[in-house]
C-alpha cells in the first residue's frame, strides 16, 4: 500500500511539472495568452466593422484593423492583447488611440512602417509589447532607439543606391625596377680606377662624370688621334702649296703659248711673276723657252748670212734643225705641265682625303671610349697633357645610382660594372593571375589598349597609384597554375620602391551590371555574420543582416537583406552596434 501511494505521489509530481513546461512553452511561442483585468468582448455583432476604415496601430497592426489576418467575428481578435479601459474602444474592438472613427486626428499620426521590417514590427516579446519597443526585449531583434538629436548629430543617413557595378578583378604582386630602364655602367676601358664622384642614391643626368680611370689604352688612342690630326693638317698645307703652285704655272703655261706665237722677242724671264712659286717647272720651262729664244735668233742669223751668200746651206738646215728641237722641247714640257698640273691637284686632294679618313677612324675610336666632340678638340689644342691618359666614365642616362661596386685605387677592367643606374620614374608591378580571370583579362585587352589598373601598398594606405595592364605572359607557371601579367606604373613622386608588395585592381567597363550598394561604413559584423542598421521610422533602428557581394568605390553590393528604398545608418552604425552589444550583456 505504501509502495501504491508513493508510485501515485511521483505520478502526480511529473503530470504537474509537464503541465508546467507545456504552459510555459505555449506562453512564450503566443500559442497561450493570458488576459488580467475585463478583456474585449469575446464575441461582437456581425461584422462589427463593416463600413469602418481603421488605420494600423502606431507600433503594431491589430487583428481585424486595416486588413489584419485574424477574423473579428469568428474568432474576436484572438492573439491581440488589448487591455480594455481607458485606451479601449469596445464598439469597434481596437485601442482608442488607434481608433480612427473615435479619434480622427490619429489617422495622421499612424504610419505604416516599411515592408521588410513589418514581421520585426508586428512580433511581440513576453512583456505583451512589439518587441522593438521593449527596452528589454529590443535587443534581441536588433532594435535600437535614438533621440531623434542625437542622431542628427551622431548619425550619418544613406539611402541604398542603384547602379551599374563594375566587376573588378583583383591580384597580387610585387613592385619591380623597370629592366628596360636599368643599366650596368662600365669602363670603355681597362685601367686603374683614380676618382669616383657618384654615391648610391644619387640622382644623376645623362653625360655626368660617374668616375675617372686612368687607361694606357685610352692613352694610345689619344695618341693616334693626335699624329692623324697632325697628318690632316699637313695635307691641308700641302695642297694649298700645291694650288698656289698649279695656279702659277697654268699662268705661265698660257703665257709661254702667247710667246711662241709671237716674234719670240722678249725675254722669257719677263712672263713669270715677281712672286709667283713655280718649283722645279720653273727651271725647265724658262730654260726650253731660252733655247728656243736662241735657236730661233741663230736660224734668223744663219738664214740672212745665205741670202747674202755669205753662209753655207749646211749651216742654216742646222739652224733650222736647232730651231726645231727647241721647239719640240718647249712644246713637250708644256704639255707634260698641264698633266702634271691635274696629277698634282689629284694627290694633294687624295692625301688630305686619307688623312682625315684616318683622323675620322682616330676621333671614332674615342668616342668609342666615351670622349665627345669637345674632349676631341681639347686633345687636337694640346690641352690637359697632365691627364692625357684619364679616361672619364659618363652616365649613359638619366636616373639614380642604385648599387656602387668599386672604390678608388682598384683595377678594373672594361667589363667591370662601377655603377647600377636606374631610372625609377617608371616602375613594372608583376602580378599573378589565375587561369580562371584570363578570359574576361583577354576580354578588356581585345581592343589592343593597355587596361587601366589601381594599385595600392601598405605603405600608403588606400592611396591609389594609377597603372596598366600592357602585357600578359604567354605561358603558365606549371606550378602554380597562375599567368604573370604586367603592370606599367608612373612613380614620378618616387613614393614607390622596388620589392613592395601590391595589390592590384582591374575594372572591367565591358561586363557592368546593375546592383544595389550601400556605404562601406554602413556595413557591421558580428559572431560572423554581417548587418547594416535600417531606419524603420524616427528614432529607431532595427538591425538588418545582409549577404554582401562586390565592392567599388568605397560602396559594398548588397546582394539581399534590404530593400531599394531603404534608409541606412552610413555614419555612426557603431554607435547603434555598441547599445545592441551593451543590452545583451546587460541581459546576461
Amino acid at each position: 500500500m505504501k509502495r501504491f501511494w508513493s508510485a501515485l505521489s511521483h505520478a502526480g509530481w511529473a503530470l504537474f511539472v509537464f503541465t508546467s513546461l507545456t504552459g510555459v512553452f505555449l506562453w512564450r511561442t503566443g500559442s497561450l495568452q493570458l488576459r488580467l483585468g475585463a478583456t474585449a468582448p469575446a464575441t461582437t455583432p456581425a461584422d462589427p466593422h463593416a463600413g469602418h476604415d481603421h488605420g494600423e496601430a502606431k507600433e503594431d497592426r491589430h487583428d481585424g484593423c486595416g486588413g489584419c489576418e485574424h477574423d473579428a467575428k469568428e474568432e474576436g481578435h484572438a492573439g491581440c492583447s488589448h487591455e480594455e479601459g481607458v485606451d479601449w474602444c469596445a464598439e469597434h474592438n481596437l485601442p482608442e488611440s488607434q481608433c480612427v472613427k473615435c479619434n480622427p486626428e490619429a489617422a495622421a499620426k499612424l504610419k505604416p512602417p516599411p515592408a521588410a521590417a513589418e514581421a520585426a514590427a508586428r512580433a511581440k516579446c513576453e512583456h505583451g509589447v512589439a518587441t522593438i519597443d521593449c527596452d528589454n526585449c529590443r535587443f534581441e531583434v536588433g532594435a535600437v532607439k535614438v533621440r531623434p538629436d542625437v542622431a542628427k548629430a551622431l548619425l550619418k543617413t544613406a539611402k541604398v543606391e542603384q547602379r551599374e557595378i563594375v566587376p573588378t578583378l583583383r591580384f597580387t604582386g610585387s613592385v619591380q625596377l623597370d629592366t628596360s630602364r636599368v643599366t650596368d655602367v662600365t669602363p670603355p676601358a681597362s685601367g686603374k680606377l683614380v676618382e669616383v664622384n657618384a654615391r648610391l642614391g644619387q640622382g644623376v643626368k645623362k653625360g655626368d662624370v660617374l668616375a675617372i680611370v686612368h687607361s694606357a689604352e685610352f692613352g694610345e688612342a689619344k695618341a693616334a688621334y693626335l699624329d692623324a690630326y697632325t697628318k690632316v693638317e699637313l695635307a691641308h698645307k700641302e695642297q694649298e702649296r700645291q694650288a698656289a703652285v698649279g695656279a702659277a704655272l697654268a699662268r705661265l703655261i698660257e703665257r709661254l703659248a702667247e710667246w711662241r706665237q709671237g716674234d719670240l722677242k722678249a725675254d722669257p724671264k719677263t712672263l713669270q711673276g715677281a712672286k709667283e712659286p713655280l718649283g722645279e717647272w720653273k727651271s725647265k720651262l724658262l730654260g726650253a723657252a731660252a733655247r728656243l729664244r736662241g735657236a730661233r735668233s741663230v736660224h734668223e742669223r744663219e738664214k740672212a748670212l745665205v741670202e747674202k751668200q755669205v753662209g753655207t746651206k749646211a749651216e742654216l738646215e742646222q739652224a733650222e734643225q736647232e730651231l726645231h728641237t727647241a721647239e719640240v722641247e718647249l712644246a713637250g714640257l708644256l704639255e707634260e705641265a698641264q698633266l702634271n698640273l691635274k696629277l698634282d691637284g689629284l694627290r694633294a686632294e687624295t692625301a688630305v682625303r686619307q688623312a682625315e679618313a684616318a683622323a675620322d677612324a682616330a676621333e671614332q675610336r674615342l668616342h668609342i671610349f666615351g670622349s665627345d666632340h669637345e674632349l676631341c678638340e681639347g686633345i687636337r689644342a694640346r690641352k690637359g697633357n697632365g691627364e692625357f691618359a684619364h679616361l672619364p666614365v659618363k652616365a649613359p642616362m638619366d636616373g639614380t645610382v642604385t648599387a656602387q661596386h668599386v672604390t678608388e685605387g682598384r683595377y678594373v677592367k672594361d667589363e667591370t660594372a662601377l655603377f647600377t643606374l636606374a631610372d625609377l620614374s617608371n616602375l613594372w608591378v608583376w602580378c599573378s593571375v589565375y587561369e580562371r580571370d584570363l578570359a574576361a583579362l583577354q576580354a578588356g585587352l581585345a581592343d589592343g589598349k593597355p587596361l587601366q589598373a589601381t594599385v595600392r601598398v601598405a605603405a600608403f594606405g588606400d592611396e591609389p597609384f594609377c597603372g596598366a595592364i600592357d602585357l600578359v605572359d604567354s605561358t603558365v607557371d606549371e606550378h602554380t597554375r597562375t599567368i604573370r601579367v604586367r603592370v606599367q606604373l608612373d612613380n614620378t613622386q618616387g613614393k614607390l620602391k622596388a620589392g613592395m608588395f601590391a595589390s592590384v585592381e582591374v575594372k572591367l567597363p565591358n561586363n557592368a551590371k546593375p546592383a544595389a550598394l550601400v556605404p562601406r561604413d554602413a556595413v557591421l559584423a558580428d559572431e560572423g555574420k554581417q548587418f547594416v542598421f535600417q531606419e524603420i521610422k524616427d528614432g529607431l533602428w532595427l538591425r538588418r543582416d545582409v549577404v554582401t557581394g562586390r565592392t567599388q568605390d568605397g560602396l559594398v553590393e548588397v546582394v539581399s537583406g534590404l530593400e531599394a528604398d531603404a534608409t541606412v545608418a552610413a555614419g555612426g552604425a557603431f554607435m547603434l552596434k555598441s547599445d545592441i552589444l551593451r543590452g545583451k550583456m546587460g541581459a546576461g
